[in-house]
């Protein structure tokens, strides 16, 4: 099944939200879903952009960049 553009977009919006510092927890209760479902959906986007860099250092970047905390 082909994600929506609506969940698309539910999705870039949980990454936004671990991006600017939030806990998987709270954003999972700004977006009404569970801490677990906020976290494997989080978790998937990060590991498919670190298995597309060409490095160690570039992985550590990349999740730096994505969760604060």
């Amino acid at each position: 099944m082909v994600p929506s553009r609506q969940q698309d977009e539910r999705l870039l919006e949980m990454v936004r939200l671990r991006s600017i510092g939030l806990t998987s927890k709270e954003v999972g209760a700004r977006m009404g879903i569970s801490r677990s479902v906020a976290s494997g959906q989080t978790q998937k986007v990060l590991v498919a952009d670190a298995n597309h860099s060409n490095s160690d250092a570039e992985r550590s970047d990349i999740q730096r960049a994505y969760w604060k905390h």
